[in-house]
């Protein structure tokens, strides 16, 4: 968006022409610019560029920080966008709240029969047996997130452990880096016949302990609201230790011809 001889804004969007999707990367106006409507002219003359695509259902995601309202979902209102629903729950701890939260000394030590180790120690066996298991939901596949994050982030292997009852797998928990202070819970899962024995804890006081001794001092943690017991689960114990839980919106819009179709 250009006004005055410079530029004003700047919007982003990737489209996919075979499934006549797009979603909004990026949408930004400078502030001096904001208030007299040209937000609204930036975001409708990219929606009408996707139409001109055949473009017809759009997508976008926000992150309320602590929960707040988003500068954006005035915009999104007034262009008549979706009202935000919550994607994902972003929970941000220090790795001392953890080690010093009074329930995780419960789970410290395992019920019999059940043993955490390093991820180092499973076996290319042991990892082929887990493929087209039932019980292990797609995107928490250990061999989706044994190389890298969904991201790209790097692999803390050390930081990465399995549980095992009677020898075999049943669970897993995969730690990938942010940055020289902060690590990422990616994905803790355990097998649905043994939730309630609080496995998950533990595997989450093992990867604590060793994110202490690497020297990370924050832990960042997001769970997708596809996955209610976790979310729940991480509400009760989590949420009450956060520095701060933030939330990952998302909003979509009918656009073009898929808008005409609703009224057919």
């Amino acid at each position: 968006l250009h006004g005055d001889n410079r530029v004003m804004g700047l919007a982003v969007a990737e489209a996919d022409t075979v499934f006549q999707s797009a979603e909004i990367l990026s949408i930004f106006l400078r502030k001096e610019c904001r208030g007299n409507g040209h937000g609204k002219h930036l975001l409708e003359t990219v929606e009408q560029r996707l139409v001109d695509l055949n473009i017809t259902s759009l997508e976008g995601k926000f992150t309320r920080l602590g929960g707040e309202p988003h500068a954006i979902e005035k915009l999104l209102a007034s262009c008549r966008w979706s009202a935000p629903k919550l994607r994902m729950r972003l929970f941000d701890l220090s790795t001392a709240t953890i080690l010093q939260s009074k329930w995780v000394s419960n789970f410290t030590v395992l019920p019999e029969s059940y043993e955490i180790s390093p991820w180092s120690t499973v076996r290319p066996s042991e990892i082929l047996e887990l493929r087209g298991q039932s019980w292990i939901p797609k995107d928490l596949h250990p061999e989706e997130h044994i190389y890298a994050g969904n991201d790209g982030a790097e692999t803390l292997l050390p930081l990465c452990f399995v549980c095992r009852f009677n020898g075999d797998i049943i669970g897993w928990h995969f730690t990938h880096k942010i940055d020289e202070t902060q690590v990422r819970f990616s994905v803790s899962y355990i097998h649905p016949e043994f939730q309630r024995d609080m496995l998950l804890i533990g595997l989450w006081y093992h990867a604590a302990v060793t994110t202490d001794r690497h020297g990370f001092e924050r832990i960042r943690m997001g769970v997708n609201t596809t996955h209610a017991k976790m979310l729940e689960f991480c509400e009760q114990f989590m949420m009450p230790h956060a520095t701060r839980v933030d939330d990952s919106m998302g909003v979509t819009k009918i656009i073009g011809k898929g808008a005409e179709d609703l009224w057919v």
